[in-house]
């Protein structure tokens, strides 16, 4: 993932701790975080939400791109 990370302009990513700490190691300031919606106690969406607060990130939920509501529908 170094090669990946040092590689991208733009990271799109969930916002699983380990992606937010790997993206804060290699002080990748440009990215857009994707929390799933289904993760225990929308746990990603705080994660998110965290470096949001901070202007480190953007965050888009699932149910805010066009096209996809519902693509997890159950």
């Amino acid at each position: 993932m170094e090669y990946a990370y040092a590689a991208a302009d733009i990271v799109v990513a969930r916002a699983g701790a380990m992606t937010v700490a790997e993206l804060c190691v290699v002080k990748k300031t440009r990215f857009v975080r994707t929390p799933y919606p289904f993760a225990a106690e929308d746990h990603q969406t705080v994660n998110a939400r965290q470096l949001v607060n901070k202007s480190a990130a953007l965050m888009i939920k699932d149910d805010e791109v066009p096209g996809q509501a519902g693509a997890y529908d159950h």
